[in-house]
């Protein structure tokens, strides 16, 4: 059974409400779990199994990225190659484009338009998962797998007879990046299930996910061709990009997203310029032919990009409200869109460009913290990661105050509920880019991965280790809706738990002032190192005795604080 798509009363298209009944549900069984009562093993399975809900994960795009505008997207559906698709002409499709081209609402709208179209394709299960470069629990074929796994078992309970019995023999190591092959053998059994009647499966943005669990992925994709006959149906939105992709991928049906020789895909940006327009520039009172010319450069200058044409037109918004009540005239507009740079590189090195000299130091710090951090990160947490940074104290508010300095970041950032991120991945390619500009303002706020890793992880390391795991360990899923009280005074406190580690193991540099031994953090009885591997451990969702500090080395990935033990020959 299809799981249902919530309804409201929306205009255009029926929208979803987000329920997010998934994780709530994951987080009642690990607080069961963790609380020593008694749980199911089926139920610990499907604990451990959760990562993230698909469902939840479509609805906050949604909510980011703003629905689409109205009439775009229909294209597709007299796409010779996407309708053969749908006909079960081929199990899978392979869809292409550049950054900013729409792939991500295009994939949407796939899952909408499949939804509705359930009873008629004869639909055993709807499948979807949105990759984001930008999110660990969403950026590698495991995370992808568990996520279509989840989503099946959810709509064919029956199914967790296929996953159960492996999970018994491997456990929790089942879930991890090593044993991504003995998931999708699971995987397999579920789909050739002889109930299965069909199945659809609509993957975004797998050219997001870390390069060598892509190469895994894209493997395991390609053979759908030949392993899934008629009851399986995929299809693939990416870019073209790492290579190894299109080598993989060369040999299935494949349609690239044109939206400059597809005269419909013309129509779909120019719809979305109006229909953006309207909601940006309505407190602007341009006269009737200014928006009219207005309009008609975005849509020459945008060359089919929708997020060139988004930017565009919030950077217009910000120069007029920056101009202290002195509007532009309907010429000097023209002549300003006229300039902007044609690229989304060059766009995001414009808004780099306008930030005030006295905010670049603070500006250039939130920037690494959102493009190196491991998952989005809230206000309150960013604003906390910014005072241990720029040793500020924003008192008992750090999200309100990180809020008044995000307003200089342009719109390279945006606010998605509470947490922070950044506009788009090719803006986070961007900063993180390896060749240096020649341009010293924009080269400031270049992101060096292996110093920025570098710095986040003593950060984190120094946050547990002054004064917020004092009280001892927190148990992380028995929050309900509300933040526990005790991490109001340490926003941070969570993140730097699950990740300081792993900020570790992604930076080359010396970490030799983190693994000091005189540090308290690692005396033979520290309560400080007990009450973070216990707070480690309930995020994880798992228990372990008290680690020795060679154990504990050589499960983080620490080698210089194996060798620092070994060497000092401490039984800790």
């Amino acid at each position: 059974m299809v799981k249902p798509k919530k309804q409201s009363s929306s205009d255009e298209s029926q929208q979803d409400d987000g329920s997010l009944g998934s994780t709530l549900r994951m987080r009642e069984m690990a607080y069961d779990w963790l609380g020593n009562r008694y749980i199911k093993p089926d139920q610990r399975c499907l604990l451990q199994l959760f990562l993230t809900d698909p469902y939840d994960d479509r609805y906050e795009i949604k909510a980011t990225k703003g629905y689409k505008a109205p009439g775009t997207c229909q294209w597709v559906l007299t796409n010779g190659r996407i309708m053969s698709w749908l006909a079960s002409a081929s199990p899978l499709l392979w869809l292409t484009g550049g950054p900013g081209t729409g792939k991500t609402m295009l994939a949407i709208f796939f899952t909408d338009e499949l939804q509705q179209r359930a009873e008629q394709l004869n639909l055993s299960a709807l499948l979807y998962f949105f990759c984001d470069g930008r999110n660990s629990q969403r950026n590698t074929a495991t995370a992808v797998l568990r996520g279509l796994l989840f989503s099946l078992i959810e709509q064919q309970p029956s199914f967790l007879k296929y996953l159960l019995p492996v999970y018994e023999d491997q456990g929790s190591d089942l879930f991890k990046e090593p044993s991504f092959g003995s998931l999708w053998c699971v995987f397999e059994n579920m789909v050739q299930d002889e109930s299965v009647q069909t199945i659809f499966c609509v993957l975004d943005g797998i050219d997001e996910c870390k390069e060598q669990s892509l190469e895994m992925l894209a493997r395991k994709l390609e053979s759908v061709s030949s392993r899934f006959r008629t009851k399986f149906r995929l299809i693939v939105f990416s870019r073209e990009l790492p290579d190894h992709i299109s080598r993989t991928l060369s040999l299935i049906p494949h349609v690239k997203v044109d939206l400059e020789s597809e005269p419909d895909g013309r129509s779909d940006i120019r719809k979305f310029i109006t229909f953006y327009a309207e909601k940006t520039l309505e407190g602007q009172s341009y006269s009737k032919e200014t928006r009219i010319s207005l309009e008609e450069i975005l849509f020459k200058r945008a060359d089919g990009n929708f997020l060139w044409a988004e930017l565009a037109m919030n950077e217009l918004v910000m120069n007029e409200l920056s101009r202290s009540g002195t509007k532009m005239t309907s010429e000097q507009v023209e002549n300003w869109l006229k300039n902007l740079p044609t690229s989304l590189e060059g766009m995001y090195k414009y808004m780099l460009l306008q930030i005030p000299a006295k905010s670049q130091t603070i500006v250039a710090s939130i920037l690494r913290w959102v493009v190196m951090a491991v998952r989005p990160l809230t206000l309150a947490e960013l604003g906390a990661a910014i005072d241990a940074t720029m040793g500020t104290n924003s008192g008992t508010n750090p999200g309100k105050t990180v809020t008044d300095h995000l307003g200089y970041c342009g719109n390279i950032l945006r606010v998605s509920g509470s947490k922070v991120v950044l506009v788009h991945q090719s803006a986070k390619e961007y900063l993180l880019r390896r060749d240096c500009d020649p341009d010293t303002q924009s080269e400031f706020f270049r992101v060096r991965a292996d110093d920025a890793n570098a710095e986040i992880a003593r950060i984190c390391f120094n946050y547990l280790s002054n004064g917020s795991l004092k009280a001892g360990a927190v148990n992380a899923v028995d929050q309900g809706d509300k933040p526990l009280a005790r991490l109001l005074p340490f926003p941070l406190l969570l993140y730097s738990v699950f990740h300081w580690p792993e900020h570790v193991r992604c930076s080359s540099n010396s970490m030799d002032d983190i693994f000091d031994l005189s540090n308290p953090f690692f005396e033979k009885e520290s309560s400080i190192c007990s009450s973070w591997l216990a707070t480690y451990w309930s995020m994880k969702k798992e228990a372990h005795q008290p680690f020795p500090l060679l154990h504990l080395a050589s499960y983080f990935g620490f080698p210089l604080l194996a060798s620092k033990a070994l060497k000092k020959d401490r039984n800790w």
